[in-house]
């Protein structure tokens, strides 16, 4: 299991907070990695709702199936997002989970990740690992793009 955490605090409510990381829509503009999705049904966000996803990872496409497995309005949401297994490997599946709190005049927003990389040898499972855990991955942050644009009013 491979697990990614970041902390952000945005100048806004818990309920403008929750609007723009919930909405799928308003996701696409400050997260550049996810380039496509399609909901099955024309129902609102809540527990259950699925979606197909695709997402740009260095540089390749992945996509998943994805369902909210967690929906609690103004404090926590999950998004579960599975890719079948390729190559003789397990699913992977993802977790991401956004927590928010009420700071009076912020919000403070964390984001886990935590990746099950299936049927991965042992040994692929600990040089991610210790990739993650030593943050060389080198990707950006995009909680901090959602701060910028909610703050300068780009989004909402």
């Amino acid at each position: 299991m491979i697990m990614f955490r970041e902390t952000v605090k945005i100048r806004c409510t818990p309920e403008t907070a929750w609007a723009v990381v919930t909405d799928m829509e308003k996701v696409q503009k400050w997260n550049p990695k996810l380039r496509e999705f399609a909901c099955e049904s024309e129902s609102a966000p809540g527990l259950g709702k699925h979606y197909l996803v695709s997402y740009s990872l260095k540089g390749r496409v992945t996509d998943s199936d994805a369902e909210i497995t967690e929906w609690h309005p103004f404090e926590r949401y999950t998004l579960k997002m599975t890719e079948a297994g390729k190559g003789g490997m397990g699913d992977r599946v993802c977790h991401e989970k956004y927590e928010f709190e009420d700071l009076g005049g912020e919000t403070a927003i964390t984001q886990s990740v935590e990746i099950d990389l299936g049927g991965a040898p042992f040994l692929i499972r600990f040089v991610f690992w210790v990739i993650s855990h030593l943050s060389l991955f080198g990707d950006k942050v995009y909680l901090h793009d959602l701060k910028r644009m909610v703050e300068n009013g780009e989004i909402w």
